[in-house]
């Protein structure tokens, strides 16, 4: 009996050497990628520019609303101070887009978090191998981190890799609303979303249909602990926090003024952070907007940067 449980415990071993051997010789690589072009590697070039960035600089967090609404270019324009952007996707988690960010904070830096709740423990973790397919060393790191997330689910990711592979990862290249997810949106040096976006390609029925809310219910108890952790850490290396209402399109946010004026109330005095802006300043028409009602298009997107640079200005100059 004791022979038998050694022998398949020495089989249980070699299988998951090789399972895990095999698997990690196809995600590693750092060529042939089989998402090269996907949307998520724009989170590895928001990474890698802020791995250069030197001195001084703005930093928004967030998600996909980040990715589209913000200019880091016209943001630095404004301000004079480097602007960066880290958040593509909210469904990578804003655990992780969080804990990410914070290895980036530096002494003098400029926090900027429009503000969205969050689930407690929230790591996607399909998104999050997207991303890091073959950069080795945030792979490495993310195992170091998250051990049991990071083994317990790149297997599956592997499996994906082959069947991509396979099928030639062939997308609707065709489709404006696929066109404006594609790593080569970005600029691959600053991890700016440069994609030129124009007229509105959903129907305003559509994004009317989306109703969107800010509400004092979501402020529990995972959230205000895991937001106020991440702000007090920015705090403790010498780093300014801010929030802002992120954009949503007029119609499709079903606060009243005074359900907004509670939020903002209660989100100032629950983490001590100042709101640069109320949502009036930010909630457009559909024209601004794109393919939902917070992400906005060019103009749209050079509209809200001037909003929250200009009034970031006067806290820079303090």
């Amino acid at each position: 009996m004791k022979k038998f449980l050694l022998k398949s415990l020495a089989l249980i071993v070699s299988v998951g050497i090789l399972f895990y051997g095999v698997t990690f010789a196809l995600i590693l690589p750092s060529k042939g990628q089989a998402f090269a072009n996907n949307y998520q590697k724009g989170f590895v070039y928001q990474y890698r520019a802020l791995e250069r960035a030197e001195g001084k600089k703005i930093i928004t967090i967030g998600a996909s609303n980040v990715a589209f609404n913000t200019d880091t270019a016209l943001m630095r324009e404004i301000t004079g101070v480097p602007a960066y952007n880290l958040g593509i996707h909210g469904g990578m988690g804003y655990h992780y887009i969080l804990e990410t960010a914070l290895k980036f904070v530096d002494e003098g830096d400029t926090v900027i978090y429009p503000f969205w709740h969050f689930s407690e423990d929230d790591y996607g973790m399909g998104l999050i191998w997207l991303s890091l397919e073959g950069e080795q060393d945030l792979i490495f790191d993310f195992i170091k981190e998250h051990p049991v997330k990071a083994l317990s689910t790149v297997g599956q990711f592997g499996l994906k890799k082959v069947y991509a592979s396979i099928l030639g990862n062939k997308l609707d290249t065709d489709s404006l609303d696929m066109a404006c997810y594609r790593a080569s949106c970005f600029d691959a040096e600053t991890g700016n979303y440069i994609y030129e976006r124009g007229t509105p390609i959903v129907s305003w029925d559509a994004m009317h249909a989306t109703k969107l809310a800010f509400s004092p219910a979501n402020f529990d108890s995972a959230f205000v602990s895991t937001l106020s952790e991440f702000i007090s850490a920015c705090r403790a290396k010498g780093a300014e926090v801010y929030f802002t209402f992120h954009s949503i399109m007029s119609g499709s946010l079903v606060n009243t003024a005074e359900e907004l004026a509670e939020v903002r109330s209660i989100a100032e005095q629950t983490f001590s952070v100042e709101f640069l802006n109320d949502a009036s300043e930010v909630t457009y028409p559909f024209e601004y907007y794109y393919n939902s009602p917070t992400h906005l298009n060019t103009a749209g997107m050079k509209r809200y940067t001037e909003a929250v640079a200009n009034a970031l200005v006067p806290y820079l100059t303090k």
